[in-house]
């Protein structure tokens, strides 16, 4: 399974890129300080980035990862050095297969049977054709996943009072839905092109967040 990494690092790959590599896979959030997942100046977010492909027609999977650097040790004499941190921890992503092996998984991601997190836990997802898409958070999870230090350290700051959001995202990066609290579902009625959802959590002055993986409604 190959995986484009870090796309907005240094402005490397573009939604070109990753239409004309075929790639399946890309990292909508990775952990490192200077990955620039969410934009800046003239450069888009890695979401923005990510719908452009959708909305062109390409299926693209997205994953999170911590992109870790170093250990505890290390970690410290870097943020001395450099004011960053790259802990372990700080992203990930959350597969459903039937057992715990190498094809079960790899399969699964090949399926989008995934999501993707820095932080928060889904309780349920599902999809059907005809009732449209569902998700709910798994709070308790989720609260003590965000109480760690290693979680918090990458996370992006929030000046929001807490809570959860959940957006449903379709065509052309247009969020068709967005629920505050803890579960959301969307019909499919009105919606072009894809539908995939991103979930945010705000505490300890922190946003984390979950995406799904798109689907295909066309």
């Amino acid at each position: 399974i190959a995986i484009a990494n870090h796309p907005n690092f240094k402005g490397q790959i573009s939604a070109q890129d990753l239409i004309d590599s075929g790639v399946g896979f890309f990292e909508v959030y990775n952990a490192y300080p200077h990955s620039k997942n969410f934009g800046g100046g003239s450069q888009p977010s890695t979401e923005a980035l990510w719908d452009e492909v959708l909305s062109r027609g390409a299926l693209l999977y997205g994953v999170a990862s911590d992109d870790a650097h170093h250990t505890k040790t290390w970690n410290a004499a870097l943020k001395e050095r450099l004011g960053i941190r790259a802990p372990a921890g700080g992203g990930w992503i959350m597969v459903r297969a039937p057992e715990l092996t190498p094809a079960a998984l790899a399969a699964a991601l090949r399926a989008g049977d995934f999501y993707a997190s820095s932080g928060v836990h889904l309780a349920s997802l599902a999809y059907d054709a005809a009732r449209g898409l569902s998700l709910s958070v798994d709070l308790d999870a989720t609260a003590a996943e965000v109480a760690h230090d290693y979680v918090q350290a990458p996370a992006r700051a929030s000046t929001d009072p807490g809570g959860i959001t959940i957006d449903f995202v379709t065509r052309g990066g247009r969020v068709a839905k967005s629920v505050a609290g803890p579960s959301a579902h969307v019909a499919l009625e009105g919606l072009e092109g894809y539908v995939r959802a991103r979930v945010t959590y705000v505490a300890h002055g922190k946003a984390f967040y979950a995406w799904t993986q798109p689907i295909r409604l066309d």
